[in-house]
């Protein structure tokens, strides 16, 4: 589960750096979660992660 204090922060994060992984957002947020749990918070945010990138769903 994702602190509501984090959502801001990660949707901010993914789209200045798109190509970050899970653990490297994981780690530059300080978020208190597993990795599995950021992946959930970012399909939440609309994004998806794929071939080690993460991209807004619907494009590419």
């Amino acid at each position: 589960m994702i602190l509501p204090e984090y959502w801001d922060g990660l949707g901010a994060l993914v789209a200045a750096q798109p190509d970050l992984t899970l653990a490297q957002i994981k780690e530059k947020l300080a978020m208190p979660c597993t990795v599995q749990a950021a992946h959930h918070a970012l399909v939440a945010l609309g994004l998806t992660y794929k071939k080690g990138t993460v991209r807004e769903r619907g494009t590419g």
